[in-house]
């Protein structure tokens, strides 16, 4: 029998109702970063299986990612520290929140970045490619998954080839993720090589002779590789980095993942460019052209349009529309936000009686809208700092913005159903 202390002490006992998964999934879990949500597994079974499955590893994703893109991955080709890569995140008024060193942000690693350099991104996942060894690799630094594609090339084969183009995209048309490349071998041939994540192996699409001129005019064997490129509309694009403004016309080279057609688009052409780079302006293909005229810098901003030939042939004509322009000081273009918002790098001098000191400087500009009957902006934009350093020596005079609009994910390198609708397991 019950007393009466009991019954009385039980009556008030508060009790607490259990949210169901479904709404702790979508009201909490996928608004919380990747780790945090990692450390999730561990409460019971049903919530790993939960966080493992791919449909939300999918909603996380797509949450934070329309949240912001304004984190990037840069990098510092001078490798002469043991850490030359970094990590930037801005928040939505564009103040610098986080920069710190890559090693510093992610977990204990399963390989060494310090070998390879990242050469694109795609969903969290970081494509790193090791020049000595010609080896391409696909890593999530937050969960700490890597994938060694075992190619594009056989090791004992690395001499005879160089890389002159490689990019990493996810093609929703065939739920698959796609690394290709082109390689020159033995200053020969053209080779157009193909990854796929469902398949696990490299393939080789084509032997591109009749485009080896076009690819050996650049001359350096790494400037396709430390080019500017860009995933629109099922093809990759890539931009030489220097324009040498020597009368020849210079091409954007792409090729359709699924198809495996080539494409050359004439870029906008004009003797003082001396950079082009390629970004994505409302799901087109935007071309930033920069220049140096005395003791500033002019970028004009196109996107791409393509329309049909006249002739009723399938083949579409590519043209450029100039859409921003701005005029500032500074050493290099390191970012387009979609906003029309953009991050270029600045050295200024600080002279003392007793100290000269170079402040290194990431400014944040703003591009202006431009139409026929502008006048181009003669004073440069005096931007705003939104990071400064004495110290770091000549780091972010060399940023090279390799991981731009980088957003956490928990994909897995091993998996390519993860963006598949039908796999929600």
């Amino acid at each position: 029998m019950m007393n009466n202390t009991s019954a009385q002490k039980s009556k008030h006992e508060p009790t607490y109702a259990t949210l169901p998964d479904h709404l702790i999934q979508e009201n909490i879990l996928i608004r919380l970063k990747v780790k945090p949500v990692i450390r999730f597994k561990c409460v019971s079974k049903g919530w790993f299986s939960m966080i493992s499955s791919r449909k939300f590893a999918k909603q996380q994703f797509e949450f934070q990612s329309s949240l912001n893109d304004q984190t990037l991955i840069v990098q510092e080709p001078q490798r002469n520290t043991e850490e030359d890569k970094y990590y930037l995140s801005f928040d939505e008024n564009y103040n610098l929140t986080e920069f710190v060193g890559l090693k510093e942000k992610c977990l204990p690693r399963s390989f060494n970045p310090l070998n390879t350099c990242v050469v694109d991104y795609c969903d969290g996942l970081l494509l790193m490619f090791n020049e000595q060894t010609m080896r391409i690799y696909v890593w999530n630094p937050v969960t700490n998954q890597c994938r060694d594609t075992n190619g594009p090339v056989a090791l004992d084969k690395v001499d005879d080839y160089q890389m002159k183009c490689v990019g990493f995209d996810y093609v929703p048309l065939i739920h698959d993720y796609k690394i290709g490349c082109f390689m020159l071998y033995m200053n020969i041939s053209v080779h157009a090589l193909m990854f796929s994540f469902k398949t696990g192996l490299w393939t080789e699409w084509a032997l591109l002779d009749d485009y080896y001129e076009t690819l050996e005019i650049y001359g350096d064997p790494s400037v396709f590789v430390d080019s500017s490129k860009v995933f629109v509309d099922d093809t990759i694009y890539w931009a030489p980095k220097r324009l040498s403004n020597e009368g020849d016309e210079e091409e954007i080279f792409g090729m359709d993942v699924i198809a495996g057609d080539m494409m050359f688009v004439p870029i906008v052409h004009r003797e003082h460019w001396e950079t082009a780079k390629l970004f994505k302006m409302n799901g087109r293909l935007a071309l930033c052209l920069i220049g140096n005229g005395g003791n500033k810098t002019v970028c004009n901003v196109f996107l791409m349009k393509l329309t049909d030939a006249d002739d009723g042939h399938t083949v579409e004509i590519a043209s450029w529309e100039r859409v921003l322009s701005l005029t500032y000081i500074g050493a290099d273009f390191v970012y387009l936000f979609e906003t029309g918002m953009c991050l270029v790098s600045n050295i200024s001098l600080s002279l003392s009686l007793s100290l000269s000191s170079q402040f290194l400087r990431l400014m944040l500009h703003e591009l202006s809208q431009v139409s026929s009957q502008e006048q181009e902006q003669e004073q440069p934009d005096e931007g705003t700092i939104v990071w400064e350093s004495v110290e770091r020596g000549n780091l972010c005079r060399y940023f090279s913005g390799v991981a731009l609009g980088y957003c956490e994910s928990l994909f897995s390198p091993f998996d390519p159903y993860l963006l598949q609708d039908n796999q929600d397991g």
